[in-house]
């Protein structure tokens, strides 16, 4: 009877042990299942404050896009850029943009071209004692050959670029043997040949001169009438330079850079 006792009181203190195990069990499951059920309450609401700021972040976006699209086609008094102002401004540009072609045309068809090849007609400087031949008047250049015509655009080149130079005392220019001799204040040019003075015996005596201000011809006459010896020697004042005539006269082509036509 006592065994039996004994078995009974270990049955019972094995049920007992069982529940209170199954006790313990069910408040850590408990714990534990309010402690998840805690945190994916956060968790959700992490996400929901994630999204609202999000939401937040493109709603201002949008309102600012839609400010600039507002103030950027809205007429103000500061800023009134309207599809009128756009085309006024359009219409502005393009009556500039006429007006300086037009400018750049009239400047082209002002530029006054040589007809014998040597290019636009150079700038006349300020103070030039001389009328081009290119502005005086169409009887004068009508009445030349043309040959005499391009001598005397030659001439009229020479005389401006002289000037440039700051030879500015020309009081005329003639041609001689293919170049050009400026009539300059106390200046002469001579040319020289071989005078038979005895049989076989030669000196150099003057045969031309140019630049003086009286005509040579007319001087060795009045000396003729004198009863002088008529000699162009005679005829250069002391104080006057004399030039070879040979050497220092003005090639045109040379001179002004041209091509020879």
């Amino acid at each position: 009877m006592f065994r039996e006792y004994s078995t009974g009181k270990w049955v019972i203190g094995g049920f007992l042990l069982l529940l209170i195990f199954a006790g313990l069990c069910a408040l850590w499951l408990q714990h534990e299942t309010a402690k998840i059920q805690k945190e994916e309450a956060a968790n959700i609401e992490l996400r929901r404050q994630l999204i609202q700021s999000e939401k937040a972040d493109t709603d201002s976006k949008t309102e600012q896009a839609g400010n600039t699209f507002v103030e950027s086609t809205t007429p103000t008094a500061e800023k009134p850029i309207t599809e009128t102002t756009l085309v006024t401004k359009k219409i502005e540009l393009t009556h500039a943009q006429t007006e300086t072609e037009s400018l750049a045309e009239n400047a082209a068809a002002d530029v006054r071209v040589s007809p014998f090849g040597f290019g636009p007609y150079p700038e006349i400087p300020e103070g030039l004692n001389y009328t081009p031949f290119w502005n005086r008047p169409p009887p004068t250049k009508r009445s030349l050959t043309h040959e005499d015509a391009i001598k005397f655009e030659l001439m009229s080149r020479v005389w401006i670029k002289l000037w440039e130079d700051g030879i500015r005392d020309v009081t005329g220019m003639g041609w001689a043997y293919g170049k050009l001799y400026p009539n300059r204040p106390g200046i002469a040019y001579v040319w020289y040949e071989d005078e038979e003075v005895f049989p076989g015996v030669f000196k150099k005596s003057i045969s031309r001169i140019k630049g003086l201000d009286i005509d040579p011809t007319a001087m060795l006459a009045q000396s003729e009438t004198m009863g002088e010896s008529p000699s162009f020697e005679n005829l250069i004042p002391d104080n006057y330079k004399v030039l070879d005539g040979e050497t220092e006269g003005i090639e045109p082509y040379t001179y002004l850079g041209l091509s020879k036509q």
